[in-house]
């Protein structure tokens, strides 16, 4: 943020808390229209203190706004980039799947393969003997 954008939040703070606290202070004399003007006068200065606020806001918005116009273009680079790399990884993904690829992606397609038959191996061993096991409890 700016120098003269922090001293004009801080300024609007400071004038917020003050003509709060005043209204605080004199709502229930006003209620009792002992000191009506005070308390009103109080809610114009938030009222007006709050359209400050929104215009404040508003300025920032339209900073950001420019900002997001300029974003949304190297937004679209990384994305244009993004969807050319997937399309590259994908299309490794299917030549390792069919095997044409190069001796070392091949390698690496046999040993998951490997893996993957030994650890099918292990499940369906570890199964049956804890079903020859229990059968073998249930006989007794």
């Amino acid at each position: 943020m700016s120098k003269a954008f922090q001293e004009e939040l801080d300024s609007l703070n400071l004038i917020w808390k003050s003509f709060s606290t005043t209204y605080i202070n004199t709502k229930a004399e006003g209620e009792l229209d002992k000191t009506s003007n005070v308390n009103s006068q109080a809610m114009s200065n938030l009222a007006n203190t709050y359209g400050k606020y929104k215009a404040l806001d508003a300025k920032l918005t339209g900073a950001t706004d420019g900002l997001n116009t300029n974003l949304s273009n190297v937004d679209n680079k990384i994305k244009n980039l993004k969807s050319k790399i997937g399309n590259n990884k994908q299309e490794l993904i299917n030549e390792m799947n069919i095997n044409i690829a190069s001796d070392r992606l091949r390698t690496d397609k046999y040993n998951y393969n490997s893996e993957t038959y030994i650890q099918a191996s292990f499940y369906v061993l570890s199964i049956s003997t804890l079903t020859f096991f229990i059968y073998k409890q249930l006989k007794q």
